[in-house]
């Protein structure tokens, strides 16, 4: 109680965005990091896992604790934002994996959200859930649609809620 661990995990600006613990108890943290593109808005994808005893990364996650997902759109200085992450255990339809809901912004006007699959042992895209462990999420032709909360029910099922986007309303999908 009223411990703090703090992870480095580029030179540049790291930010945090979501928590959630593990079912082994380790601490899960996915957020941006620079990427070294040099501007305010370069970022890229980060995972990281902790001991929540030690607050030290866990070695066999990713690299020493840590999985950086470079940018997933085609500008070299996009923008990854994850805005929701589900940490299911092994006992669930799938298997143990760390799921996140990310808004991967190309420009100012474009983006797509997208559902990737992390293998919870060692933090890499898992290849056996969509497309080498990502979902995109259509949108039907709007501009921007993220995709911002995720969950999964009891027979497997993984609804998501995508958007809102300048053009539409929030809307309810399923995987």
């Amino acid at each position: 109680v009223g411990g703090r661990c703090s992870q480095n995990i580029t030179t540049g600006n790291d930010n945090p965005r979501q928590l959630r613990i593990a079912s082994s108890g380790h601490i899960i943290d996915t957020g941006t990091c620079d990427n070294g593109q040099g501007g305010p808005s370069d970022r890229d994808m980060c995972c990281i896992e902790m001991d929540a005893t030690s607050g030290q990364p866990v070695a066999s996650f990713g690299s020493n604790g840590l999985v950086v997902l470079p940018g997933f759109d085609a500008a070299p200085n996009g923008t990854d934002f994850p805005y929701d992450i589900l940490v299911t255990p092994a006992s669930a339809p799938g298997g143990a994996r760390i799921y996140v809901a990310v808004f991967s912004q190309a420009s100012a006007t474009t983006g797509v959200g997208r559902i990737l699959a992390l293998n919870a042992a060692n933090g890499q895209l898992d290849p056996s859930f969509g497309s080498v462990g990502v979902v995109n999420i259509a949108s039907a032709g709007y501009g921007l649609t993220a995709a911002t909360a995720i969950t999964q029910l009891s027979h497997g099922e993984l609804p998501i809620v995508c958007g809102p986007s300048a053009d539409a309303d929030q809307l309810v999908r399923s995987l």
